[in-house]
This record gives structure tokens, C-alpha cells and sequence, in this order.
């Protein structure tokens, strides 16, 4: 009687589970080509060829098959994600505005240095933070905000594996107040001075019908690229 290869059964065994465990695609391929080569190399006639090459068959299309479901997944999760992190920086642009327009109503100027110019760009460190946040740390604040409002309160910073703070604000022991967006920068800024009805946006040389500001307080988060003036910037306006 002809021998049967039993690796030749173990692949198409373990190549027909794999589309109900993808992880067994990997011994079936293993036991599927380890089958043909004994077959090959044998001296006497073995059986189990066509039932080999069936058990490679299942397990590279599971296996194919099981990939692109994890990807699926993976590539809506990581949107997910995305729109979560989008999600968290439009409400803190839209708190730190809030804030800085509470400081003006409070106060009747902005927290930074008008210089007689129409506008300035300044980033949510330590210079705006420690205003806005009332630290008691730093002279600047105590100067700039002398009744020691707390305008700007949010969730304690998220620390990272390579020791970047992201995701909220952070006081460091030097008592320096910053806020960062969820890629560990900085939030952007722009305060127009001017009275004029339509402002420019941070990205416009001058002003556009299609993309009318009025808002005096721009704020923004220049996304994952780090780049201003991107499609994935987060914006307050």
C-alpha cells in the first residue's frame, strides 16, 4: 500500500480551520510545503500531493483574506482615532478663544502686547498659559492678570514614551504653564487689533469673498504634519 504523507493532512486540516482561526494559515503553509518537498525527495511513492497543494491553496487565501480583515479594522480605528484627536482640539481652540476673550471682557486689552499694530501671533506657552491659567509662578502673570482669574482650566497633559507631553496642559516644575494639542505642539494664536469688519485669516495675504472673518480671536492647530495652512489643520473658525 502507497504511504500518505501525513503533513500533506495536517495542511489541509489546518488550511481548511484557518478561515475560523487565521493564525493557523501559518503552520498549514509550514506543513503544505514541508509535505511537497518529501513527497519530491522520496525515493518510494508517497500520496498526498493534491491534498497538499489544497492545503496551500486555503491557507494563502485565508491568509489573505484574515490580512485584509485586520486592516480594515485597523484603518477604522485609526480614523477613529483621528477624528477623536480632531475632535479634542477643535474644544480646546475653542476654550482657549473663550478664555482669551473672557481675559479681554475682564480686563478691556488682550494678554500679549498690542505695539500699535494690527494683529500678532503669539502660541499658547508659557507667555499666554501662565496668564490665562493664573500660575503663581512668574511675574508676567502676576502683572497681566493681577486678580488672579482662572480663565483657562483643562485636563492635565499626557506624557509620551519619548517624553513629549501632548493631549492638554502641563505645568513644569519651573511653574511654566504650556498647552499642547494632541501631536505635542503648540496651538496657534492670531489676535486682530484692528476694528475693520472682515479680518484675514492666518493663511490669507488679503481678504477673500469666499472666506470672510470676522472673529478678532483666531485660534488653530497646525495637525499632525505640524504644518500651518494644511488640510489637516484644526481650526476655531
Amino acid at each position: 500500500m502507497t504511504p500518505f504523507s501525513k503533513l500533506a493532512l495536517a495542511s489541509f486540516i489546518l488550511g481548511a480551520l484557518s478561515f475560523i482561526t487565521g493564525i493557523l494559515a501559518i503552520p498549514a503553509i509550514f506543513c503544505g510545503h514541508a509535505a511537497l518537498k518529501n513527497i519530491r525527495n522520496s525515493t518510494t511513492r508517497i500520496k498526498g500531493t493534491d491534498l497538499s497543494k489544497a492545503g496551500l491553496s486555503m491557507a494563502y487565501f485565508a491568509l489573505i483574506v484574515w490580512s485584509s480583515v485586520i486592516l480594515f479594522f485597523y484603518s477604522l480605528q485609526y480614523a477613529h482615532s483621528q477624528r477623536m484627536a480632531h475632535g479634542f482640539d477643535l474644544n480646546r481652540a475653542l476654550q482657549l478663544r473663550s478664555a482669551i476673550t473672557s481675559y479681554y471682557f475682564e480686563y478691556g486689552k488682550y494678554p500679549a502686547s498690542t505695539e500699535d499694530v494690527e494683529s500678532i501671533e503669539i502660541l499658547s506657552n508659557f507667555k499666554l498659559m501662565n496668564v490665562l491659567m493664573a500660575t503663581e509662578k512668574k511675574a508676567l502673570a502676576a502683572q497681566l492678570n493681577p486678580k488672579n482669574i482662572i480663565f483657562f482650566a483643562g485636563k492635565k497633559a499626557e506624557l509620551s514614551d519619548n517624553g513629549k507631553y501632548s493631549n492638554g496642559t502641563h505645568i513644569d516644575a519651573s511653574g511654566y504653564a504650556n498647552l499642547y494639542d494632541s501631536w505635542g505642539n503648540y496651538f496657534h494664536v492670531k489676535i486682530h487689533f484692528d476694528r475693520s469688519p472682515q479680518k484675514l485669516t492666518p493663511f490669507q495675504s488679503s481678504p477673500s469673498p469666499s472666506n470672510k472673518n470676522s472673529q478678532a480671536i483666531l485660534v488653530w492647530s497646525a495637525g499632525k504634519d505640524q504644518i500651518s495652512g494644511t488640510d489637516d489643520d484644526i481650526k476655531s473658525w
